[in-house]
């Protein structure tokens, strides 16, 4: 490797840990321990889930908990003005926008165009997924709205602002061509953490499956519980354990739908778990259910499949171009045929032996040790493009 790198990660975005945060936090730890001096700015509750997940940075908490009682709009504008004005104070070779969120974007564009006429800034902003037009998503219409079209306000960003674009599929690499993105644009996979994954034993909660993904209606929470309803009607015990942070009125809606569908015995939610709890209750289980009608990658796909679990999916084109036959994959929004998939597995115990071993062997070349040396050379050598010499300070 070259020299050490001052590497500022923008997280402004994180209250959970979805797949990029996921992402991040595991790159970031590996760039920590080969010396580089990483920044993470963050949330309160950002910087809670990454100490939980063993990322040791310096951290840079976003002040003002008074925006936490506006509703989610409000809130992260003002952070996101806030971490703009606040960022101007940084220094940092690297600045790495973890999302497409324009919480992490802006300050990185502002940045990035204040501070680079000094310091030979480089900015290297990561995106995973296209979100559809709002009439293609499920969820409320005004959200899916706002969120379409503050991720195209992000995307024409891309266009001008970032040194570097990182995505995880080559799929998504060329969709961003076809929309305008002229920028450099690198495909890098995402992986596993083998080394915890192997360390971790097995949970005493017992269950026939697990469902890992934030709860919401577009990663599948709801499709999640009318597919055990059906399987519940052959297998009465059928455990399914719910794993994912979600607010206060989704996670009453997903309960009132398990008491509606007398599943209270079945299905178990969970809540926010960190990754060795997740690991555990995954050993513990026989099968991964993953029902996100919208993944880039799915990280979580492939720690299951490193755990040794078959998994059955919705089928997105990302999933057959990264793990091809290895998993099962169903038709969006065909709840009777992931049911009966499902059940295949749950009562054939040879199929479901020979299907664990071939997800195990398919994830083995997904490494994030090795993931994160190839996207530090990546780093290294758009810094160096501006022929800056080494610094010594550390972001604070």
């Amino acid at each position: 490797m070259g020299r050490f790198l001052r590497i500022l990660l923008l997280a402004n975005a994180m209250n959970t840990l979805s797949g990029g945060d996921k992402r991040f936090v595991e790159l970031g730890r590996r760039w920590a321990k080969l010396g580089h001096l990483v920044t993470v700015m963050t949330t309160p509750v950002g910087c809670e889930i990454c100490r939980k997940e063993r990322l040791e940075a310096t951290y840079f908490i976003l002040p003002f908990r008074f925006v936490d009682k506006f509703n989610q709009i409000t809130c992260n504008l003002i952070r996101t003005l806030l971490a703009s004005v606040i960022i101007l104070k940084k220094n940092a070779d690297v600045v790495y926008s973890t999302s497409d969120f324009l919480n992490d974007m802006l300050p990185a564009l502002l940045l990035r165009r204040v501070v680079h006429w000094r310091s030979k800034l480089k900015w290297v902003a990561l995106t995973f997924y296209l979100i559809p037009p709002p009439w293609r998503r499920k969820g409320e219409l005004v959200t899916n709205i706002v969120a379409y079209f503050l991720q195209r306000v992000s995307l024409l960003f891309f266009r001008v602002g970032p040194d570097l674009v990182i995505t995880n599929t080559s799929l998504l690499r060329d969709e961003l061509r076809r929309i305008g993105v002229a920028k450099p644009i690198e495909a890098l996979p995402n992986g596993i953490d083998a080394e915890s994954i192997k360390k971790t034993p097995a949970s005493d909660r017992l269950s026939d499956a697990v469902f890992v993904a934030r709860m919401k209606s577009s990663k599948g929470a709801f499709d999640a519980i009318l597919v055990w309803e059906q399987v519940c009607r052959r297998l009465r015990n059928a455990q399914l354990a719910m794993i994912g942070a979600g607010d206060v009125k989704t996670t009453r809606l997903l309960q009132n739908e398990i008491h509606k569908r007398n599943l209270e015995s079945n299905v178990a939610l969970l809540g926010f778990a960190n990754s060795r709890t997740v690991y555990a209750l995954m050993k513990s289980s026989k099968l991964l259910i993953y029902m996100d009608t919208e993944s880039g990658w799915g990280i979580t796909i492939c720690e299951a499949m490193g755990c040794g679990l078959p998994v059955i999916a919705y089928d997105l084109p990302a999933f057959r171009e990264v793990y091809g036959d290895a998993i099962d994959l169903v038709p969006i929004g065909d709840v009777r045929r992931f049911s009966k998939t499902v059940l295949n597995l749950l009562t054939n115990d040879d199929l479901r032996v020979r299907r664990a071993q071939k997800a195990r062997e398919a994830v083995q070349k997904y490494d994030w040790d090795q993931i994160a040396r190839d996207e530090l050379l990546l780093l290294e050598k758009i810094q160096r493009l501006d022929g800056q010499g080494p610094r010594s300070s550390r972001c604070d």
